[in-house]
């Protein structure tokens, strides 16, 4: 398997991977295929409860070990939580960072997998503008179209993000 982007691995040749797209709140971001466990939808039977914390939606057991579901949309500062805003249908993509180090689910409104996109493809994350900038690894044009602009997230970010944010004390890990 590939080594994700960011890994140390000198990506000097024209390696491809593909990228997770996710809809969140009309914006398109994505994931790396190598950080992605499954795709889910979200349903009465797999949610386990709500929770009061802002960003997380809930949980759901996946093989006997428990998944946050987060909403980007309230983790990033795009809306607030809306108590009415239905999580149940939603799809879920289940990402894992590192060997049994952060399992976690981002909620989505539609899920679609961007393929063969060019390693080198995707550009340097912006410095300024977005409220959210260092949860961003890059951002890649969709090559077939070139119109779709995808923000490809970083997942071990996000996971630090979601634990300060929880306040889930751990020992500093290196992923």
């Amino acid at each position: 398997m590939e080594r994700a982007l960011g890994s140390g691995t000198d990506y000097s040749g024209d390696i491809s991977t593909k990228i997770i797209c996710m809809k969140i709140v009309g914006e398109t971001y994505g994931v790396e295929i190598d950080y992605v466990e499954e795709l889910i939808r979200i349903t009465d039977e797999n949610i386990s409860f709500s929770s009061s914390i802002p960003h997380v939606r809930g949980v759901i057991s996946l093989r006997g070990e428990v998944v946050p579901l987060l909403d980007l949309s309230v983790m990033f500062g795009l809306k607030k939580k809306d108590i009415d805003n239905e999580v149940v249908g939603k799809k879920g993509v289940v990402v894992r960072v590192g060997e049994g180090k952060g399992l976690f689910c981002i909620i989505a409104d539609d899920i679609f997998i961007l393929t063969d996109v060019s390693k080198i493809a995707i550009s340097d994350s912006p410095k300024v503008g977005i409220k959210y900038v260092e949860m961003i690894k890059g951002i890649v044009r969709d090559e077939k179209t070139q119109e779709n602009m995808i923000i490809v997230l970083d997942p071990m970010k996000i996971l630090r993000k979601h634990r300060e944010l929880s306040g889930i004390k751990t020992r500093e890990e290196s992923y």
